[in-house]
């Protein structure tokens, strides 16, 4: 469900009744795809009053698609029932392009067994192959898999507590231009794909936009759980990336970018957040990716030793 009638009826000033009518109307949108943006979870719901003021939050925004209407209606509907504060939007891929859109949690509920994510991808192997999210392959000539990505929105409180928003466009700023300086294959072994070269970090939030935070364009959108894990991974290291430029707001702290590359990517077996044998790629693609992967960790490993 998108909220719950009580908490819409206060955000609409209105009664109880109303709400629950409201509510039918809103499901019938959501269930076809298109929830309008005025009406999406963070306008009404004030997410980090549900969580401690000290929590890193992260959100996740999938873009995906149905082959048909049928498919994509009873997902959705699956989804309605299933999961909280969930919201759905007209972006992503296949006959019925739709983005699915998961309120900000805390990390240790999205890496358990509880995580509304891994349920949602659980019920998507239950189905189907024509009931199924759908997904896009990368190649090599296709290496951004036709821009569908699936976006981490990443909010600490280090972030949230920083003066000004000046102070916090300036943290994006300084780490997005760590991504725009990366090469194809780094961008296939921290992200899935090769998308963008600009604004992969943006500032968001804010009065009436939810809590502040970056939003990064970053991971190419899968159903596989095993790669998923691995974004999660990236998703903490970023978390501890922008409480470090938090820091130092002012000026970047990115001086070495392999060691950034290698510091964000640690955690990953292959070096790299894609899985061997996830047939979204190319061989060569998932070689290049591991390759960037391990030649990082190899420097940044060297650098330790040197200094040791």
């Amino acid at each position: 469900m998108i909220f719950t009638a009580e908490q819409y009826a206060v955000f609409q000033n209105c009664s109880i009744p109303a709400a629950v009518r409201a509510m039918a109307a809103l499901k019938t949108s959501f269930t076809a795809g298109h929830i309008g943006k005025q009406t999406r979870p963070w306008f009404v719901v004030d997410f980090p009053s549900l969580h401690p003021a000290d929590a890193t939050l992260v959100g996740f925004e999938i873009e995906t698609g149905f082959q048909t209407v049928e498919a994509q209606s009873n997902f959705l509907n699956w989804m309605w029932d299933n999961t909280s504060y969930t919201t759905v939007d007209r972006e992503g891929c296949s006959r019925c392009p739709t983005e699915i859109t998961f309120p900000p949690m805390q990390l240790s509920l999205l890496t358990s067994d509880a995580s509304p994510i891994k349920a949602m991808l659980d019920y998507n192997e239950t189905l189907p192959a024509a009931g199924r999210l759908q997904t896009t392959r990368i190649t090599p000539s296709n290496d951004n898999g036709g821009c569908v990505g699936c976006h981490t929105n990443i909010s600490t409180a280090a972030y949230r507590g920083l003066a000004s928003n000046e102070q916090r466009v300036q943290v994006a700023n300084h780490i997005a231009l760590f991504f725009r300086n990366l090469n194809t294959a780094q961008r296939y072994a921290i992200q899935g794909r090769s998308p963008y070269t600009s604004e992969v970090a943006c500032n968001r939030g804010g009065t009436g936009d939810g809590a502040n935070r970056i939003e990064f364009k970053m991971f190419h959108t899968t159903t596989d759980q095993e790669q998923f894990s691995n974004y999660l991974k990236v998703s903490k290291r970023l978390a501890e990336l922008i409480d470090a430029q938090c820091a130092s707001p002012t000026r970047s702290i990115i001086t070495d970018p392999l060691r950034t590359f290698a510091f964000l990517t640690q955690d990953l077996e292959d070096g790299s957040v894609i899985r061997r044998g996830n047939q979204q790629y190319t061989a060569s693609i998932v070689d290049a990716a591991a390759a960037a992967g391990r030649a990082a960790a190899a420097q940044w490993q060297g650098q330790l030793a040197a200094a040791a």
